[in-house]
């Protein structure tokens, strides 16, 4: 799965926002894209008027595409279509909607209260097809001006799972665009004042029966040029969670190294007497780059098998891992002190149904004191608790290992000449570890 953090481009093919001195809370986008490279819209705005009488979205160039069945509910309560006059008065437009210009989404503010408007439309050929691929390239949120704008999601679905190896690229914002269970999914990690959304998908050539194109798009790279033309990096170095997480698991190293020197609790494969089947060796020079998730997407499998091969001197390295893994499932916040301190919030309620995380859970959150973790915590308490703190993780592997022994993945060895190690792993291990490598 890539997770991609983004940049700044124009873009032929706009949405336009134009809003004055409101509130956006949310805006939550699906889009549906079926056989013909048509797509279905739905989007929920979670809004709070200021001043001004409409929320309004502005279609920019669409090319050959139109807009149909558009509606709009409030509140979950349908609005009433009509003839759109953008000069009359809030009280006029109250529980309308309409189109204005046959380009400009429109829908009255009714008041100034916060409501949920829920847009549903319809946009023929949002597919395109260039010589090598077929494109999505689309702008869905523009700038908005005097408006404070907090979140944002994405969720693009159409007739097949969507592989994770698709190319997406995001522009516009600071966030993340990548593939997840069969769909497309953008996010923001921070305000979307000024911000805006654009999505470039390449799709095999075939994928959409559509005819669909643009004379100024022969080939793919002229679109992806086009995006990246005039783009820039946004600046992550004023906060990045994973150089937090990296700061905290290298500050527990020393006390790994210092149990190896004492205790040797690591081991690699040689002096583990792990090895493959008829003396099989990973050829590191010539393993071939793998760019997919290996290991079944399992944290714990890849750790048993880097641990077997050696390719990791601290068992303690998984930790950042299961970290990010609980931030994605909620057990644990991220809280931003200031430009250069984080910290993590437990949450006492998590959802860890592993028992092994929750006894890792139990020591963080004793590491904390609060239930608020600060970098240099963990590192003291894991000092006073080394040997229960490092004795878990061996545990962790151990209990992975087991499984696959239990799996017959790995057994004992029949003679020398199947494997020069008492415990042998078989092919598949060996396969997988290719992959794990690459």
């Amino acid at each position: 799965m890539k997770k991609l953090l983004f940049f700044v481009v124009c873009f032929f093919s706009c949405l336009s926002i134009s809003l004055a001195a409101n509130n956006i809370y949310s805006i939550d986008i699906k889009v549906y894209v079926d056989e013909e490279g048509n797509a279905t819209f739905e989007e929920i705005w979670d809004v709070k008027g200021s001043d001004g009488t409409e929320w309004y979205k502005v279609m920019g160039n669409l090319g050959e595409s139109k807009i149909t069945n558009y509606i709009v509910y409030m509140d979950g309560n349908p609005l009433t279509y009509k003839e759109w006059d953008v000069n009359q008065s809030l009280k006029e437009k109250k529980g309308y909607y309409g189109i204005y210009n046959n380009r400009e989404l429109c829908f009255g503010k009714y008041d100034y209260k916060r409501h949920k408007f829920t847009l549903k439309y319809t946009l023929s050929n949002f597919v395109f097809n260039t010589d090598d691929a077929q494109v999505v390239y689309f702008r869905f949120i523009d700038r908005l001006s005097k408006v404070n704008f907090d979140n944002f999601s994405l969720e693009i679905s159409t007739y097949y799972d969507i592989p994770d190896t698709l190319d997406v690229w995001g522009y516009g914002y600071k966030g993340y665009a990548y593939v997840e269970d069969g769909k497309i999914k953008m996010s923001n990690e921070s305000d979307m004042d000024d911000k805006y959304v654009v999505l470039l998908a390449k799709f095999p050539l075939n994928t959409f029966s559509t005819t669909n194109s643009y004379s100024q798009f022969d080939t793919f790279n002229d679109v992806y040029e086009k995006a990246e033309d005039g783009s820039f990096d946004y600046n992550y170095n004023e906060f990045n969670i994973g150089s937090f997480i990296f700061s905290l698991i290298s500050s527990l190293l020393p006390i790994a190294m210092w149990a190896i020197v004492i205790g040797g609790v690591i081991k690699g494969i040689s002096s583990s007497k792990y090895g493959y089947i008829d003396n099989k060796k990973i050829n590191k020079e010539n393993t071939p780059l793998f760019r997919d998730i290996p290991c079944n997407n399992d944290i714990y499998y890849a750790n048993a098998l880097s641990c077997i091969n050696g390719w990791t001197n601290n068992e303690t390295n998984i930790l950042g891992a299961i970290l990010l893994k609980w931030i994605k499932q909620g057990s644990v916040l991220v809280k931003k002190e200031n430009e250069k301190r984080v910290s993590l919030i437990l949450n006492k309620s998590s959802n860890i149904i592993n028992p092994l995380e929750i006894e890792l859970y139990d020591m963080v959150y004793k590491a904390s004191k609060d239930g608020i973790l600060e970098s240099k915590e963990l590192e003291k308490w894991a000092k006073n608790n080394y040997s229960k703190f490092l004795n878990l993780f061996t545990k962790i592997k151990n209990e992975e290992i087991n499984k696959l022994k239990i799996e017959n993945h790995i057994f004992k060895r029949e003679s020398k000449q199947q494997c020069k190690y008492k415990n042998v792993l078989d092919d598949t291990l060996y396969e997988e570890s290719k992959k794990l490598y690459g």
